[in-house]
């Protein structure tokens, strides 16, 4: 795997989701389950976009949506299931999936 700078100094403007763990053992043909906590009950999931390298990485944006503006601090656990894409040609792929507090959560997914 090749890290390279960033092509861009914009700013990454989502509320993402705060994935601590991506579960394969739970998982159906080719989906992964993202797991995690959530800061407050007023946030959902929105969508999950994906980008690839065109070689051998899935970067997975699960975002978040505000739904009230009283957002209790309480930690809500979630479960959400993705379904790993077909687009790269390799049997072997990392997933890279961003999280809230600006890290990443990443594992090798095997078709």
């Amino acid at each position: 795997m090749k890290v390279t700078e960033s092509t861009s100094n914009a700013v990454d403007d989502f509320q993402y989701a705060y994935v601590n763990y991506i579960d394969k053992e739970e998982q159906s043909f080719g989906e992964v389950t993202l797991k995690g906590y959530n800061p407050s009950d007023c946030f959902e999931l929105y969508t999950i976009e994906y980008v690839h390298n065109g070689k051998d990485t899935y970067s997975v944006l699960p975002k978040m949506k505000q739904v009230r503006s009283f957002c209790p601090m309480k930690m809500v656990p979630f479960k959400y299931k993705w379904k790993v894409p077909s687009d790269l040609n390799k049997s072997r792929v990392l997933i890279h999936v961003r999280t809230m507090d600006g890290k990443s959560v990443n594992t090798i997914f095997s078709k």
